[in-house]
This record gives structure tokens, C-alpha cells and sequence, in this order.
């Protein structure tokens, strides 16, 4: 059994780099993915903002529930008030206006991520957008990837296992074999 180790020991390194290189891709993606539709929802919401049309403007924050990490927003003109919000679930938070409003796109709280984009128009500030995304997708997203690399290593442990008693067996008894006969000879 002691061969079986190091191939072991290289496959369970291999499945962990798997789930580290897996984890890196999504993070960037959702990272990406965040920044893409807090920029669009702010260029779409510059009339919304600028003629302080609220209806217009929780439609186009309402459209953000097509993706499903997005939990919450919030539209708000230069002066920092609240022209419109969208929450996936009543308890989701919204983001409160900040007096700076720079783009920047971070970790908030534990598991969620935050975008702040600027709604600008011929570059005049005209307010903010907030938007929070969970970060529950890729910790379910993981929870799966580990459980099938789990699911390999034990079925590869088996296997090996299996094949390598069967293989002693085999190659063994030849050899002992041999010992006892050279035993007997002496």
C-alpha cells in the first residue's frame, strides 16, 4: 500500500488546486459580472436621474432581478437622496449614499460585494448607483465541486486499493514462493 500514497498524494493535490484555481475563475467573474451591469444600470439611469423620474428609474433598477447574485440597489441623485431601490428580498440592505460616490467595486459585509458607480452625463455628476451581490452562488458552486472531488478521491481510493491487493496477490506469491523453496534448499 505504501506506493499507493504518492499517487494519492498527487491527486489530492491536483483536486485541491482544482477547487483554488475554480474558486479565483468565479470570484473574477462575478467580480466582472457586478462592474459590467453596475456600469450599464448607470448609464441607462441618466434621464431616470436627471428629470428625477422614479417610476423610470425603479424599472431600470427592477431589470437587475434578471440576475440572481444581485440583491439589492439603490439610485441616488448628487445631493445623496434616495430616487429609487430594488431588493430581491424584503430583508436584503441597500446601500446608503456615500458623500464621495466613486467607482470602486469591493467585499462589503461577509459575502457580499459592492459596486458604487457614478451616473455621470457629458461629464456632469448627476448621482450614484449602489450594487450589492451575493457571494452565495460561489459557496454553493464550491460546496459542489467538493463533493465530486470527494467523490473521486474515495472512489480512486477504493480502486487503488482493490487493484493493489489484487496486485499483491498475484505478484506476491511467486516471490514467496521462491522465499520458502530457498528456505527449504538451506
Amino acid at each position: 500500500y505504501a506506493m499507493l500514497f504518492t499517487p494519492m498524494g498527487a491527486l489530492v493535490l491536483a483536486c485541491a488546486l482544482f477547487l483554488v484555481v475554480e474558486y479565483r475563475n468565479y470570484r473574477s467573474d462575478i467580480f466582472h459580472t457586478v462592474d459590467t451591469l453596475a456600469r450599464l444600470t448607470a448609464e441607462n439611469s441618466t434621464a431616470a436621474i436627471a428629470f428625477n423620474d422614479q417610476p423610470a428609474a425603479r424599472q431600470i433598477l427592477a431589470s437587475l432581478q434578471a440576475e440572481p447574485q444581485i440583491v439589492s440597489a439603490a439610485l441616488y441623485d448628487d445631493d445623496g437622496r434616495l430616487i429609487a431601490s430594488f431588493r430581491s428580498s424584503p430583508d436584503a440592505v441597500v446601500d446608503e449614499a456615500r458623500p464621495d460616490g466613486a467607482a470602486r467595486l469591493g467585499f462589503a459585509d461577509a459575502g457580499y460585494i459592492v459596486a458604487v458607480q457614478p451616473v455621470t452625463e457629458n461629464a456632469r455628476r448627476l448621482g450614484t448607483l449602489y450594487v450589492r451581490a451575493s457571494m452565495g452562488q460561489i459557496v454553493a458552486r464550491m460546496r459542489t465541486y467538493a463533493l465530486v472531488v470527494l467523490g473521486v478521491l474515495i472512489t480512486a481510493f477504493g480502486l487503488a486499493g482493490v487493484i493493489a491487493s489484487l496486485l499483491r496477490r498475484t505478484l506476491a506469491r511467486p516471490i514467496l514462493e521462491l522465499a520458502r523453496t530457498a528456505e527449504a534448499v538451506t
